[in-house]
């Protein structure tokens, strides 16, 4: 198991809850995906695979090309989960998969033409922001059965999401 990446205080008593690196990819990955089907985009498979840089991947649908504004959502998800669990400056493991996400981010805003300080980007990130934060218990159950699984195909992502969180 990773080492600790962070602690943060999980309830009033002062009791904290350890995350370690994969939860983290985890949950980061859970976000990718979880978006994608939830704005109909289709999932190959995520996975928690570990070389080099990589800490996870979430693989869409090639013959599905989303529209920008989606493919933005879906990319910046995983980042503002992540963030969700605590500092993300203190992600030294996963920074250069942040960094990845910021590269496709900025392509995407390249490619349609978008300023990223436009109003429209921003409430892009405010929109993506609320999806993650509305949909937190659906992304976390995703991610807890991808840390138990390692690899989550597109059928076991809609068996979760058709079932509570």
């Amino acid at each position: 198991m990773s080492r600790p990446l962070r602690e943060i205080l999980a309830d009033a008593e002062g009791r904290a809850e350890t995350y370690t690196d994969d939860f983290v990819a985890a949950i980061h990955e859970a976000a990718h995906a979880y978006i994608a089907k939830a704005l109909g985009v289709g999932v190959d498979w995520v996975d928690l695979i570990q070389t080099g840089d990589r800490q996870g991947v979430t693989r869409l649908r090639q013959s599905e090309a989303p529209h920008w504004a989606d493919e933005f959502h879906i990319i910046l998800a995983g980042p503002i989960a992540e963030s969700l669990l605590g500092d993300p400056e203190e992600q030294t493991a996963l920074a250069m998969h942040y960094r990845g996400d910021m590269d496709n981010l900025r392509r995407v805003l390249r490619e349609a033409g978008e300023d990223p300080w436009s109003p429209r980007v921003v409430s892009l990130i405010d929109e993506t922001r609320a999806m993650v934060k509305s949909n937190w218990p659906m992304i976390e159950k995703i991610a807890r059965l991808l840390l138990r699984e390692g690899c989550l195909y597109e059928e076991d992502i809609e068996a979760a999401m058709g079932s509570a969180p």
